[in-house]
């Protein structure tokens, strides 16, 4: 089953032209490997993977992978984040010769923090939290993010309220685009997170969109080579 809850966008960093590297760039959903077509990167970027896991509070997981040529300063970043009833987590692997595929990620375990924040989705620029979620591991901030997707016959915005790492919060706010004429813009807000119970609203409509989320910074492909 496809899971989506859209939010944050990718931590991913998809460099512009092609002189180094062969690295293979496609997406799925719902499987933690894809195959696709291999382009040739700017020098100086390495063989990416962008890996999601999301799981609801039911205990239901989603996947997403995306392979790209990327940029070496964000490999291994990873970024948590929890919002009314999903939690969610996601790294970026490297690798740095021709065509290579980028290791699989390994996860720490993640345990209640002692800290919450309001949390809510909705598809527009705000959202009003009625409701509180409690942080886990390294989530130790209150986000709110919105998401504003931009295609040939669309522009959708999505905002959650929830909690995060630190990790989103630095590279949250950001634009990137692809050679097929869509853009994601990520805008970012961020607090410390607080002690035991706080005020916070129900919803739920995205997970792993496919205009990524979390910690973007700049994506283009270019399919040329």
């Amino acid at each position: 089953m496809r899971c989506s809850v859209g939010l944050l966008c990718v931590l991913a960093a998809l460099l512009p032209e092609a002189h180094a590297l062969l690295c293979t760039v496609c997406n799925a959903d719902e499987q933690t490997s894809c195959e696709g077509q291999s382009i040739r990167c700017v020098a100086g970027g390495v063989c990416s993977s962008l890996f999601k896991e999301v799981t609801r509070l039911d205990g239901k997981k989603c996947y997403q992978i995306f392979r790209y040529c990327g940029d070496p300063k964000v490999c291994g970043i990873n970024t948590y984040f929890s919002f009314v009833i999903y939690r969610g987590r996601q790294t970026i692997t490297c690798c740095d010769t021709d065509n290579c595929t980028p290791p699989q990620p390994t996860w720490p375990d993640s345990q209640k923090n002692g800290l919450t924040c309001p949390t809510c989705e909705y598809n527009g620029f705000d959202c009003i939290s009625n409701e509180n979620i409690e942080c886990v591991g390294e989530e130790i901030k209150c986000i709110k993010q919105s998401t504003i997707f931009i295609g040939p016959l669309s522009h959708d915005v999505i905002t959650y309220r929830g909690c995060s790492s630190e990790s989103v919060c630095i590279y949250g706010n950001s634009t990137y685009s692809t050679y097929h004429g869509s853009s994601t813009e990520s805008i970012v807000t961020c607090t410390d997170a607080n002690p035991g119970l706080s005020s916070g609203c129900s919803g739920l409509q995205s997970v792993l969109l496919l205009a990524n989320c979390l910690m973007l910074v700049k994506l283009v492909l270019d399919p040329s080579e």
